[in-house]
C-alpha cells in the first residue's frame, strides 16, 4: 500500500527510535504523513555528547513538525564491545506507560537491525514489538505491507537535516575530525583511492594552471592534485582547515573561481547550503564534479549546461567494505554509495589553455605506492 501525505496526515503515530538521527534517517516519511509523536531511546554517553545529541534530534523533530519529543537518556558509549546491548527488560518498562491506545500506528526498527545490523535497532525493536500490537517495522530484508514514497519538498526536507548539522549525519566534520584521523579512510579505503585517482586523471588531461579543491579535507586527494598543478583549498571545518595548512597547502576563504583553470568538487556539492546557486556562477575553463547517487548528474548538467559540455565521465561502482579511519579497520561492513565523476568544459572561455592542442597527461595515476601520500 503506498500512501500520500494527505491521506495519512490526520492520524497519530508512534515513532520509537534507537538513536538521534534514526527518526529521520529511518522515519521522514512517517513524520511527513503522520502527528507524530517520537520516543528516542539514548542520547549519547557523557555531558558533552548528550547535550550535542539532545540539540540536533530536538532541532531535528522541530523541523519535521513531531508533536512530543521524549528522550529516555539510555547510554550510547561507542566505546564498548559491539555485541553489548540495551537493558530491554528496562526498556519494556518504560515502553509500558506509554498509552498504547492513543495511537493509529507505531513505527520501529527492523527486528533485523538494518543494514548493519545494529544491536541497539534489534533491542528496540524487540521491546516495542513486546509491548505494542499494531507495529510497523523498517522493512530491511522483508517485504513491505506499507510504502511512502518521499515527495522532492520531503526529501530536499530529510536532506537539509541529515547533510547539514541538525541530525547525526550532518556537517559533524569539526566533530569527527577532532575524534579521529581520516575519519573517513580517504588514505586506506580502496574505493576512495580509487575514487580520487580517478579525478586526478581528469585533471592532468585538462592540464591547469591553477586548481582549486572545494571541501579538501584532510588533503589526500589535494596532495594527488599537486602533482598536477599548483591547488587552492577551500575547507570550512576548521579542523580540517588546520591539517591542511600544517602539511603546507593552501587555504582560502572566498576564492575567486574565475581565477582558476580547474575547479574540482569531489563529494562536496552535497553538503553545500545552496549547490545549484554556486553551479550557476561558474565560469572557470574547466570543472570536475564527483557526486553520488542522491546528488545525479543530471542535476548538475542542469545549471551547467547553458556553459558547459560533458566531455569525460567515470564511474566508481558501489561496494561493501570494512570500515576505516586512518589505519584502523574496524569489524564492521560500511557500503561505499558509487560516484559519478564528470569533466566539464567551459564553452565560452576566452582562453584556450591548451593552444597547441589536446592536453599531454602530466600525470601518473599509479606512482607505486598503492596508497597516497599525506
Amino acid at each position: 500500500m503506498s500512501t500520500s501525505s494527505n491521506s495519512t496526515r490526520a492520524c497519530r503515530a508512534l515513532v520509537v527510535c534507537a538513536h538521534p538521527a534514526d527518526e529521520t534517517l529511518w522515519f521522514s516519511s512517517v513524520m511527513a504523513r503522520y502527528h507524530t509523536d517520537v520516543i528516542c531511546v539514548t542520547c549519547g554517553w557523557d555531558h558533552e555528547t548528550r547535550r550535542r545529541r539532545q540539540a540536533e534530534i530536538e532541532a531535528a523533530a522541530a523541523a519535521q513538525g513531531v508533536a512530543n519529543l521524549y528522550i529516555l537518556g539510555y547510554p550510547d558509549d561507542p566505546r564498548r564491545q559491539h555485541g553489548q546491548r540495551l537493558d530491554t527488560a528496562r526498556l519494556i518498562a518504560d515502553l509500558q506507560r506509554v498509552n498504547a491506545g492513543g495511537y493509529d500506528a507505531v513505527f520501529t526498527h527492523s527486528p533485523y537491525g538494518e543494514v548493519n545490523q545494529h544491536p541497539h535497532h534489534q533491542d528496540v525493536s524487540y521491546a516495542v514489538h513486546h509491548v505494542f500490537g499494531n507495529v510497523l517495522s523498517v522493512a530491511w530484508n522483508q517485504y513491505p505491507t506499507v510504502v511512502h514514497e518521499l515527495t522532492p519538498d520531503e526529501y530536499q526536507l530529510k536532506q537539509h537535516i541529515l547533510y547539514w548539522g541538525v541530525a547525526n549525519f550532518g556537517d559533524h566534520h569539526q566533530y569527527l575530525g577532532s575524534r579521529y584521523a581520516d575519519v573517513w579512510g580517504f588514505g586506506t579505503s580502496p574505493y576512495e583511492i580509487e575514487r580520487h585517482r580517478t579525478i586526478a586523471r581528469l585533471a592532468a588531461a585538462t592540464q591547469p594552471r591553477r586548481i582549486l579543491e572545494v571541501g579538501a579535507a584532510e588533503g589526500h586527494l589535494t596532495h594527488l592534485l599537486r602533482r598536477v598543478a599548483p591547488v587552492d583549498c577551500v575547507e570550512t571545518a576548521s579542523v580540517f582547515a588546520a591539517r591542511l595548512a600544517e602539511q603546507g597547502l593552501t587555504v582560502v576563504d572566498e576564492p575567486d573561481t574565475h581565477a582558476y583553470d580547474l575547479i574540482v568538487l569531489a563529494a562536496v556539492l552535497e553538503y553545500m547550503p545552496d549547490p545549484d546557486s554556486y553551479l550557476a556562477g561558474l565560469m572557470s575553463p574547466y570543472v570536475i564534479t564527483d557526486t553520488h547517487p542522491h546528488f545525479p548528474l543530471d542535476r548538475v548538467e542542469k545549471h551547467l549546461a547553458d556553459r558547459y559540455e560533458l566531455v569525460d565521465r567515470r564511474f566508481i561502482a558501489p561496494r561493501w567494505e570494512p570500515q576505516r579511519h586512518g589505519q584502523t579497520v574496524e569489524a564492521l561492513l560500511v557500503y561505499k554509495i558509487g560516484s559519478d565523476t564528470g569533466l566539464w568544459r567551459c564553452r565560452y572561455n576566452r582562453i584556450n589553455p591548451h593552444p597547441t592542442g589536446h592536453p599531454r597527461l602530466r600525470f601518473d595515476p599509479d606512482p607505486g605506492p598503492t596508497q597516497p601520500t599525506s
